[in-house]
């Protein structure tokens, strides 16, 4: 099975997208030239002999019409949610924060599934999303593209290509409207949570506003699993403190994975948090620091949010 090693701000995914593949005619030519895909029984990057040595785009996208998330066996999940957390191990598989599934989404558009670390399933991820354009632009030289995600349609598109195939590349996603929903209220009593502001972004967050020496705390991880824990099916938490130049310095913990370099959904949170609460400046796009990275946040006049940042493709193999 190919794979593609791609990462956002240091929030680093799985690709796999032959589905995707199979519906585009292999005689396409990339940015890189012909097409590098490893062809069946070919080599990377071979051109396919004749029109019957691929299979037609709709012969793929029937088939892939039978194999839909929702179809899947209680068995067939628990089977995909361990081979997905196997994969993602750092020391033991190819590791990551997730795995992402590529796959035909209707006549102009592409389907992204979205796994976890442990292999439990996630509606939405800002930098999977913005990595799966650049890997549109890869495979089949799109600068934009529309996906389908389990939070609904999302645009992605180049605002800077890389220059070589694992150059850095600047991409922008859109990420919808987020929203301020109500705490459960099973919540704790004296639970820091009680301060938060939870946030839809396609996903939960809890932004939570702290000093400058709780942010670099190194309880902070216990704490934050903790505070998950205490959310029924648990919550993204994103603590930030203000910097004097609008920025905003980030740390994220996402449930089913745990302290990450970036966040995408996250980064929107927190710059949608300090846009509602007016009390930080008018500072428009926002700039999100977190460890991996700087990530910019703007939002449209109806506020719709718009995320970018760089994306790197690292590299490509076999799983075995």
């Amino acid at each position: 099975m190919h794979f593609f090693k791609a990462e956002g701000a240091g929030n680093d995914f799985i690709f796999f997208a032959e589905e995707a593949v199979a519906c585009r005619p292999q005689e396409d030519m990339t940015p890189w030239g012909r097409y590098r895909f490893p062809s069946p029984g070919g080599k990377a990057g071979a051109a396919p002999k004749d029109e019957k040595s691929h299979r037609k785009s709709g012969e793929a996208a029937e088939d892939a019409k039978n194999c839909r998330e929702e179809d899947k066996t209680p068995e067939d999940e628990e089977a995909l949610r361990q081979w997905v957390a196997a994969v993602c191990q750092r020391k033991t598989g190819i590791g990551a924060d997730g795995a992402v599934f590529l796959s035909p989404g209707g006549a102009s558009g592409y389907r992204m599934q979205i796994r976890n670390a442990d292999g439990s399933a996630a509606a939405m991820c800002g930098n999977a999303l913005r990595c799966a354009g650049l890997l549109l632009f890869h495979l089949f030289g799109l600068f934009e593209a529309r996906i389908f995600t389990d939070s609904g349609e999302r645009q992605v598109h180049l605002a800077r290509p890389p220059r070589t195939p694992g150059a850095e590349a600047v991409v922008c996603a859109s990420l919808g409207i987020p929203r301020v929903f109500f705490p459960p209220a099973s919540l704790p009593e004296k639970s820091d949570l009680r301060e938060a502001t939870f946030i839809s972004v396609g996903n939960p967050h809890a932004v939570l506003s702290v000093s400058p020496e709780e942010l670099t705390s190194p309880s902070l991880p216990e704490k934050a699993a903790a505070l998950s824990a205490a959310v029924p099916g648990g919550v993204n938490l994103e603590f930030f403190t203000l910097n004097d130049d609008g920025s905003a310095s980030v740390r994220v913990f996402e449930r089913g994975v745990g302290e990450t370099a970036a966040c995408g959904t996250g980064a929107v949170a927190v710059a949608f948090f300090l846009r509602e609460s007016r009390a930080h400046g008018a500072f428009f796009p926002r700039r999100i620091r977190m460890p991996g990275g700087v990530l910019e946040v703007s939002f449209s006049g109806d506020g719709q949010a718009f995320l970018s940042g760089p994306c790197r493709l690292s590299f490509e193999g076999e799983l075995l």
